[in-house]
């Protein structure tokens, strides 16, 4: 009698999506760097790069599982070999064969070196026969009726246990994925006893829920449904025949149906002695109640002699071999006519999308019923295979894919020792299922003439289906033309006839790529010319491919011109191409240049001496200026600078941007935006430059503006001069300005900022000097306005408005000098709550203009520096331009060493004090050390002859 329990791991009924197993898959680290040889990777791309390498195969280890494994070939393909039953189980970090000998464990129970589920058998005594855990985690157990049974003797993958009753032996034997079970009945008088017209085997099956099936068979199921035990109809078989055993019936046999037994929710009872009725039987007689389980490793047979029994994964079939072909009477056990089909599901999952290059289905033949040859086919099925699966209810057969003939039994004169290997060809039906995406094909093997006695056969029911295999490219994505710069999208327009074209591919095997391009000339989706063609050399995989359209192609091709072009592109493995990328990607190609913006001056009037200049307003004030786009439309980006000519970029700047007083616009609503500019001096001149949609550069074109100068701002300029006859503050020489109080610290001397600088007289006419006395600063006091507030010197709006200070200053601290020094010296300042609204100092032999943004503790403003302190009169010129948002700052003469601070947008508020030799950081004034003579703060761009007045001591008046 024989128990074959096997666990369900999953099962998906007739449906061709197969469950993921739930062992993972198991590997060495992927390889990095240097290949070294190895035989197998865990990185498929690596394996495939070895393979290559040093000429033969590598096992790709990360995706090994207990039926399949993959392997790299030199080639580049990659070939599956996948059994229909588990050949490796997963231990530790890794796999070990399957090896189902048994032996006594520390806990006392026997079990299996590696299978595929864990299971366990009675070491004597009393408790379960066996148990089983399936996938689910859950515990399933089966005992024998009859009390404590005998400590077992071993054999192979067997635990005997001899005389359970009076002439029975029960033998359990480990399997794949479970475990048989058979009652050894040794003579007719044991059968008769009244114990075996009633063998109940009863099922703990814990926390899975068992029921009968109505053929007397029991399915047990988890919480989720799944299938984990199955009990088919028992069958039974004899002695008689050669090979006839405890494992199966003779070569020519064929197990029974044993039609007494009946199940309830938690057993299984069998009537073993309706054996004993049947006529010549031959002793020993061997019962078994089919206990059975299936696993996604799927294989079965069907016999029209019995058909309504199923025999999936051995059920009821305990010769455990697939069955094929026709029997008659007289030649079986049973003296019944057999015809039968054997059927396979095999694992395909993976290979959708695939392209198969060759398939290969491998069945080991066990037994025929001759040594004459005879024809087998492989044939598809329609259908999954399952534990319906019967004679009257088999899948349909359909294509055939290859006929082979064999013969094997142990008298014959051909294959092996046990048995004859047969391979069919099976591309076609590993290619259909690659194309339609299937995860298991039904595979059967079938007699081709089903008549015929010589074509019973046996097979082994663990075939494998190797598979040659590669996976094609994906359709190139990440597809560009540059370079590009207004137009970028689709149609993209670039300046250039060897733009640079992309393509990126995907490729599951990894290895390496090549990209075959192809630009065609015009828009449209059937394009006539093709123009260039160009295959890449091989990048890796998934890595961004590079073309630069040629200037010099080869014979037969072209160079490209302006117009319209478009280019697909595919990607090649060495195996396969591609599909051609998704549509055609449009360009054009536009290498002239435009010509230069022209502008418009709100408000101008001409000058005709020097046309196309303009006169309006003054320095510093705001003027209105408009770009246009000459006889040229399309330009697209335009910049202007009023201090520098443009550079040449390499590629246009960003709309928006300002980069060393270069501004640069784009369109808006169509139109450039204009813009409020302010002329730094009397003649300046506009500089402009523009771009098309291509990313061409015009010339540079230019714009002179003149101006007149503020006279009527430097007229009411704060001028500070020491009048001897006042003692104790320094008169502003605007009538209504305030002036200066001297504090603590600070002195009266004579020098001379300038010996050569003289005036003449208005009265007498004659030339003389001009004043001489200067403020002395020894860092202990400072000059302030009277009058509180920035207003009383700037106006209302303040730090908002533009303005010039001037002055000749002298440091005489030596620590001026010093790029290293600790402390700086402030020449000027308006006081703020926190830091000053703006303030002139030297610090670190430089000297510096800073205007801060907001009202912090940390300064975080912008300063125009000039480096190189020298201990001697400077004169020092600084220009908040709030128009153009820049501060200007001179030292030495108006045209000496300069800096400018081409971008400030925002200033900080300052109402305070107006400060001569001092500024206010918090913990920190830098109070000035050395001299100061006509300090000058006037609310207005001074022009560059203003500035050469100041610097000549003029007074407000002679600006």
């Amino acid at each position: 009698m024989k128990l074959a329990l096997t666990v369900l791991l999953a099962t998906s009924g007739l449906s061709v999506v197969q469950l993921e197993r739930s062992t993972p898959a198991l590997g060495a680290p992927v390889v990095s760097g240097p290949r070294a040889d190895a035989p197998s990777a865990a990185s498929q791309d690596v394996a495939l790069q070895i393979a290559q390498m040093y000429g033969h195969d590598v096992q790709v280890s990360s995706q090994t599982t207990e039926v399949t494994e993959v392997v790299a070939q030199p080639d580049g393909s990659l070939r599956s070999k996948t059994f229909a039953e588990p050949v490796r189980v997963a231990r530790g970090t890794g796999w070990t064969p399957v090896d189902d000998t048994v032996s006594f464990t520390a806990d006392g129970t026997v079990q299996p070196a590696a299978t595929e589920v864990r299971m366990k058998f009675s070491g004597g005594g009393t408790g379960p026969l066996a148990s089983v855990q399936a996938a689910s985690g859950q515990w399933l157990s089966v005992y024998w009726p009859e009390g404590p049974l005998p400590v077992p003797t071993l054999q192979g993958d067997a635990a005997v246990y001899a005389d359970v009753l009076p002439g029975v032996d029960l033998r359990v034997a480990a399997g794949t994925s479970g475990f048989s079970e058979v009652l050894v009945i040794k003579t007719a008088a044991a059968a008769a006893q009244p114990e075996l017209r009633s063998v109940r085997f009863s099922v703990d099956d814990g926390s899975l829920t068992s029921t009968p099936d109505g053929d007397g068979g029991l399915q047990s199921t988890s919480s989720d449904g799944t299938v984990q035990l199955r009990e088919g109809q028992p069958t039974w078989w004899d002695s008689a025949g050669t090979g006839a055993d405890a494992t199966g019936p003779a070569d020519n046999g064929v197990p029974r149906p044993l039609l007494t037994a009946t199940s309830t929710a938690n057993s299984v009872t069998i009537d073993a002695s309706a054996v004993a009725d049947t006529e010549a039987a031959v002793y020993p007689v061997f019962v078994d109640p089919s206990w059975s389980g299936g696993t996604r490793h799927a294989w079965t047979f069907t016999d029209n002699a019995y058909p309504t029994t199923n025999y999936l994964n051995g059920a009821g079939a305990s010769d455990a071999y697939a069955h094929s072909g026709f029997v008659d009477a007289a030649w079986s056990d049973d003296g019944r006519s057999h015809l039968t089909r054997a059927y396979f599901g095999m694992n395909i999952g993976g290979m959708a999308g695939k392209h198969i290059i060759s398939a290969q289905f491998n069945a080991k033949l066990r037994y025929s019923s001759s040594c004459t040859a005879t024809d087998v086919a492989l044939r598809t099925a329609n259908s999954l295979i399952s534990s319906s699966t019967t004679w009257n209810s088999q899948p349909v057969l359909g294509t055939l894919q290859d006929t082979k003939a064999g013969a094997w039994q142990p008298g014959c004169q051909n294959g092996g020792s046990t048995g004859l290997a047969m391979g069919f060809n099976a591309t076609q039906v590993a290619t259909n299922a690659a194309a339609a995406g299937f995860a298991v094909v039904t595979l059967a093997l079938v007699s081709t003439n089903e008549s015929n006695r010589l074509t019973w056969k046996k097979f082994y029911n663990n075939p494998f289906l190797a598979v040659t295999y590669n996976s094609i490219p994906t359709a190139p994505a990440y597809r560009s033309v540059r370079p590009c710069y207004a137009q970028c999208g689709l149609p993209t327009t670039t300046s250039v006839i060897t733009p640079t074209l992309t393509a990126q591919s995907r490729d599951s095997d990894g290895g390496n790529l090549r990209y075959s391009f192809e630009v065609w000339a015009s828009w449209s989706d059937t394009p006539a010319v093709r123009v260039q063609a160009y295959q890449t050399p091989a990048i890796a995989q998934n890595t961004l491919s590079h073309w630069i359209v040629s200037n010099t192609p080869p014979a037969g091709q072209s160079k490209l011109v302006d117009g319209h072009y478009e280019y697909r592109v595919r990607a090649f493995d060495g195996t396969d191409y591609s599909a051609w990328s998704g549509g055609w990607i449009q360009f054009a190609v536009d290498t002239s240049k435009p010509g230069p913006p022209t502008v418009t001056i709100s408000g101008a009037t001409s000058d005709p001496n020097t046309e196309p200049a303009s006169v309006v307003g003054t320095v510093g004030a705001p003027i209105t200026v408009g770009f246009g786009t000459s006889e040229d439309a399309s330009l697209t980006q335009i910049a202007y600078s009023l201090y520098d000519k443009i550079p040449v970029y390499s590629t246009p700047p960003a709309c928006g941007s300002e980069v060393d007083a270069v501004i640069v616009l784009c369109r808006s609503g169509g139109v450039f935006p204009a813009q409020t500019i302010a002329a730094p001096d009397t003649s300046s001149t506009l500089y402009l430059m523009g771009w098309d949609s291509a990313g061409n550069r015009s010339a540079t074109g230019s714009q002179a503006i003149l101006v007149n100068e503020d006279v009527s701002g430097a007229q009411a300029a704060h001028t500070w001069r020491i009048d001897s006859a006042v003692i104790g503050s320094i008169p502003d020489l605007a009538s209504s300005g305030p002036s200066l109080s001297e504090g603590a610290g600070v002195t009266r001397g004579a020098d001379a900022p300038n010996p050569s600088v003289t005036s003449v007289d208005d009265d007498t006419g004659e030339t003389i000097a001009q004043p001489q006395d200067v403020s002395v600063f020894t860092g202990a006091g400072a000059l302030k306005t009277t009058a509180t507030g920035a207003a009383s010197v700037l106006g209302t709006a303040g730090m908002a408005s533009s303005f010039t200070f001037t002055a000749w200053v002298k440091p005489t601290a030596a620590a001026a000098t010093s790029p290293t020094a600790t402390a700086g010296y402030a020449v000027a300042a308006v006081e703020g709550s926190s830091v000053s609204g703006f303030f002139i100092d030297v610090y670190r032999n430089q000297w510096r203009f800073c205007m801060p943004s907001t009202q912090n503790s940390t300064f975080d403003g912008v300063c125009a520096v000039v480096t190189g302190v020298v201990l001697d009169w400077n004169f020092v010129a600084a220009q908040w331009d709030a128009v153009n948002k820049q501060l200007r700052f001179s030292v030495g003469t108006p045209s000496g060493s300069s800096a400018i601070v081409k971008s400030h947008p925002v200033t900080a508020a300052a109402s305070g004090v107006f400060d001569v030799g001092v500024r206010n950081q918090p913990g920190q004034l830098y109070p000035w050390v050395g001299r100061v003579f006509a300090p000058t703060l006037m609310q207005a761009i001074a022009s560059s002859n203003q500035l050469t007045a100041l610097w000549q001591y003029a007074t407000p008046a002679q600006l």
